[in-house]
């Protein structure tokens, strides 16, 4: 069950702190809240019920290495979290455009990897004209205003 409740102001840092004791799992409203904490959020295991995964959660959130942390939950396959625990960083698809014709997959990896990119993975060439190289990779140095990158290469301006 999903619901709101309205908590006093002087009581709610003591009852997010409290998140995820009792399968209560709590999350301020995005209206005048403080910035979002980094959650890391954890990979199910292959064959991994669900009451394994939360227990797994919990365990880890216990704080054997400092204080307790809270839990977090959203919905999907990977729910659960742990608030104020900085995740692994994520994967995200990006296209290349202008990039020279006669580049194959190992010169497009070795130019990603020189701009800041890692884990490069399924970089694809484009399929026609007009549409650029496909890769997914994380993105070292990411900003969330950064939408896209020019890159200068011997003159040329290549876009990610």
């Amino acid at each position: 069950m999903i619901g709101h409740a309205k908590i006093p102001q002087e009581e709610i840092t003591t009852m997010i702190a409290k998140s995820g004791q009792k399968n209560a799992y709590l999350q301020r409203l995005a209206r005048g809240n403080p910035p979002v904490q980094d959650t890391a959020w954890m990979r199910r295991e292959k064959d991994e019920t669900d009451s394994d995964y939360a227990a797994r959660a919990r365990r880890k959130a216990s704080g054997k290495e400092g204080t307790p942390k809270p839990v977090a939950w959203r919905p999907g396959n990977n729910c659960w979290g742990i608030v104020g625990l900085k995740g692994e960083p994520s994967k995200t698809t990006y296209i290349i455009r202008g990039a020279p014709e006669w580049w194959g997959p190992e010169a497009v990896k070795v130019f990603l990897k020189q701009n800041g990119y890692s884990s490069m993975q399924g970089v694809s060439p484009p399929r026609h004209r007009g549409q650029g190289w496909l890769f997914q990779a994380v993105q070292k140095e990411a900003t969330e205003s950064e939408s896209h990158r020019v890159c200068l290469l011997g003159g040329m301006a290549i876009m990610i």
